[in-house]
């Protein structure tokens, strides 16, 4: 019995008219797309993303034959949230296919994590390189862009006090050196310091221009100047500066703002001098607490102008005495 069975099977398989045993149309192969235009490879850029979790990243373009998965969707929101600037991503390359589907070559700032992922199709809704199903919706694609700093606004003690150095010294942790960026808010990570020491600036006292904090790892940092010698300034974790008591006119020099065309006394506030110095030298006060409406200086003026410390001496300046810093509305 079992014998004739198997060859009733062996019959309907041979003609194709036994239930499921019929033969179904030859498959088709599958159809991948092709690459038509690749961008220039970018070993670096300024350009950062996040992922919208939508799409996964490959290591090659999604739709090419040989694609591999590098990380999945869920893995890709897990690293949005990362709070190490490390596992930030930046942009590396461009891809178009011949199905119109742009990808884009990404890669982390340590460089351990790397692949391509689909970024919206070439007709498309685009604001820079950010492709959109319909104007100003979410972001057709598996990137959006991403921000390693925010701005920070300045408290009013930064604004109206002078600062030194906490700790100077030779450290590379982000409170004794001076920064381009502060750590890993860029593809270089640790931007080198513009000095390997500070120490020689422990008597120097220092600005704050500016503030920003690193969206991963929220911490604060203060972009400051050194009023004392040229050239020396950065970005310093807002711990690495103390704030210096303001002095009475004779422990100081005062420096009044000048308005250049009437030569009015406009206002005035106390340099410190540390170490308990007789002299100090006076660079740059880089606008602080300049008067609302004034700047110190503009291309379009001429030589004849006074602007700034003007013709004044700033060297060697005495503790006690005056300069006048001329400004124009």
């Amino acid at each position: 019995m079992k014998k004739i069975v198997k060859n009733l099977l062996l019959i309907g398989v041979a003609i194709g008219g036994v239930g499921v045993l019929t033969t179904s149309q030859p498959a088709q192969a599958k159809s991948y797309a092709k690459v038509t235009k690749y961008g220039y490879n970018y070993k670096e850029s300024a350009t950062y993303f996040s992922f919208t979790g939508n799409y996964a990243l490959y290591t090659k373009p999604g739709t090419i034959k040989g694609a591999k998965l590098v990380k999945s969707k869920k893995q890709l929101l897990a690293l949005n949230a990362s709070k190490t600037g490390e596992k930030t991503f930046m942009w590396r390359r461009k891809a178009t296919t011949n199905r119109g589907a742009v990808y884009y070559k990404v890669e982390t700032f340590d460089h351990s994590i790397k692949g391509w992922i689909y970024a919206g199709k070439t007709k498309q809704h685009s604001l820079g390189m950010i492709y959109y199903k319909k104007t100003a919706a979410k972001p057709a694609g598996g990137v959006q862009f991403f921000s390693s700093l925010t701005d920070s606004a300045l408290t009013t003690e930064e604004t109206t006090h002078f600062y030194r150095l906490t700790t100077p010294g030779t450290v590379d942790d982000g409170t004794q050196l001076l920064y381009t960026l502060p750590f890993w808010a860029g593809f270089d990570g640790k931007t080198q310091p513009n000095k390997k020491s500070t120490v020689a600036n422990k008597n120097d006292v220092f600005v704050i221009d500016n503030a920003k904090t690193r969206v991963r790892e929220g911490d604060r940092w203060v972009v400051a100047y050194d009023v004392n010698r040229p050239g020396i300034g950065g970005y310093i974790k807002e711990s690495g500066l103390t704030a210096i008591p303001t002095p009475k006119a004779s422990e100081g020099v005062t420096i009044n703002y000048r308005d250049t065309k009437t030569d009015k006394l406009i206002s005035s506030f106390v340099l410190p001098v540390l170490g308990g110095a007789k002299t100090t030298d006076v660079v740059d006060i880089n606008n602080f607490q300049i008067p609302a409406g004034y700047v110190s200086d503009t291309e379009s003026m001429t030589s004849k102008i006074k602007l700034g410390f003007a013709n004044q001496s700033t060297k060697n300046v005495k503790v006690g005495s005056q300069l006048n810093y001329y400004v124009i509305n």
